[in-house]
């Protein structure tokens, strides 16, 4: 701050000069006023970007975002200060960290000053960051679905319950192997259509009545060559 309040005198002096001096002084002192200012104003802007980073780096989160704000009164395209105020929104103290938030950030105000801003390195990051975040999200969303559909599949014992599980596979088919297990779960949906059936046709046997008998024949009839059917067929015209 020392050398802050140098240049500040020196500012004040140059204008005591210029009140007195003559047109050629004056311009000489003019030029001087406006140097002594600019590199005041760039030593103070580097001082409080350095301060807004620190406050960061403490999770001092308002603080830093004051910190940023004098720095874009001083210069309102300054790239570094929007990215500190939007790491602070983000709860974040390195910038690399963005690319793990939950969320994309790219709809933040902040965000979209820094890439109207900053340089094309400094774009081409946050870019990153952001395609990141949307791949990562995808993969999560595709593998909770698949990972449903892989329980559902496990689980089914029914025509119901395989179908169900298919639907989900197919709301995937390019994700790993989900085209070829919802094929799979639709040659076992077959396999519980006829196996549900038989035992149906069987649960009729077990009444002992002949009407039932011929209820049963008639499930039986309807799954030919199916495991036993034939077999309960000839059981139940005894």
């Amino acid at each position: 701050m020392n050398s802050l309040v140098t240049l500040g005198e020196k500012a004040k002096s140059a204008a005591r000069v210029l009140a007195l001096a003559t047109t050629e002084q004056k311009n000489a002192a003019l030029k001087a006023v406006a140097e002594a200012l600019k590199q005041y104003a760039d030593e103070n802007k580097m001082y409080l970007l350095k301060q807004g980073d620190l406050s960061l780096q403490e999770e001092q989160w308002a603080k830093a975002i004051n910190f940023f704000d004098e720095v874009l009164v001083i210069d309102p395209e300054n790239a570094d200060a929007y990215l500190g105020k939007l790491m602070a929104e983000l709860r974040v103290t390195r910038q690399a960290e963005l690319k793990y938030c939950a969320t994309p950030f790219d709809e933040r105000n902040n965000y979209q000053k820094v890439m109207r801003f900053a340089d094309e390195k400094r774009k081409a990051e946050l870019a990153e960051y952001i395609e990141y975040i949307r791949a990562r999200n995808e993969i999560e969303r595709l593998d909770g679905i698949y990972n449903r559909a892989c329980k559902a599949m496990t689980e089914a014992n029914t025509e119901k319950a395989y179908k169900e599980a298919a639907k989900m596979f197919e709301a995937i088919p390019d994700y790993k192997d989900s085209a070829a297990l919802a094929q799979e779960c639709y040659d076992q949906v077959e396999v519980a259509r006829k196996d549900e059936i038989l035992a149906v046709g069987k649960n009729y046997m077990t009444f002992g009545l002949v009407s039932r008998y011929q209820t049963a024949i008639f499930y039986f009839e309807k799954i030919p060559g199916w495991r036993d059917a034939d077999e309960q067929i000839v059981i139940c015209n005894q």
